[in-house]
């Protein structure tokens, strides 16, 4: 017996949908606990969601984990992730060292799939948040201005900025920031999470000046900073 295939589309907009509803990508059930240690719920994992939700995947017992439901933001979603691939397809192909990227693109260009793709496809809005935020910076860092904002130990006040990527830490346990600064860039960590866009560094000391690690601009490392959004 031939084995089942599921329309690419509909999966695509599924993994979106359980992007949504676990609020990132969730690669293996998490138990949910109360304030006293005692389990609660459980939160279960985008592919197990959407293997679910296909009927690829009978479940048996309690705690069902529910069906998707596929919104308008989902389809809007997978339209993004498919435009932003297919933007890709030419260096992809010329240079196809990203075996990810490569598999993805045959599988985006065809209509159906087997159900031991759903995995491959349940990290892909996240895998695609990732590459487009590496790509807006890229795109960003392009543009400022080279040199430093000011000089090591000079205390910084009331600098208007843009904060071009917020991601957390975990070998440092906090926030990492990149942000340009008088059209150059700065970073520093921060204990509370910033939003992308406009921001107001209150007060800052300029800690010491190195080379961005992965585009090699100059780069004004900051500490003891206030920031206002």
């Amino acid at each position: 017996m031939a084995e089942k295939e599921y329309e690419v589309q509909k999966i695509l907009e599924l993994a979106c949908a359980a992007q949504r509803v676990n609020n990132g990508y969730l690669k293996e059930v998490d138990i949910v606990y109360t304030t006293d240690g005692v389990g609660m719920s459980y939160r279960y994992s985008n592919k197990t969601l959407m293997l679910v939700s296909t009927g690829a995947q009978d479940w048996v017992g309690e705690n069902h984990p529910g069906m998707l439901k596929i919104i308008k933001s989902d389809v809007e979603f997978t339209e993004e992730i498919r435009q932003y691939y297919k933007r890709l397809a030419f260096s992809v192909m010329a240079s196809p060292e990203n075996s990810f990227q490569v598999e993805l693109l045959q599988l985006l260009n065809t209509k159906m799939m087997p159900r031991a793709k759903f995995g491959f496809i349940a990290c892909l809005p996240s895998t695609y948040l990732r590459d487009k935020s590496k790509t807006d910076v890229a795109r960003q860092l392009r543009k400022i201005d080279d040199g430093y904002i000011a000089e090591v130990g000079a205390v910084l006040d009331d600098k208007d900025c843009e904060l071009i990527e917020v991601k957390w830490s975990e070998k440092f346990e906090c926030w990492s920031v990149m942000a340009i600064i008088d059209n150059r860039l700065a970073t520093w960590f921060s204990k509370r999470q910033l939003l992308l866009g406009p921001c107001v560094v209150i007060k800052a000391k300029v800690k010491d000046h190195r080379e961005h690690w992965q585009t090699k601009v100059p780069e004004t490392r900051l500490n003891y900073v206030k920031a206002f959004q």
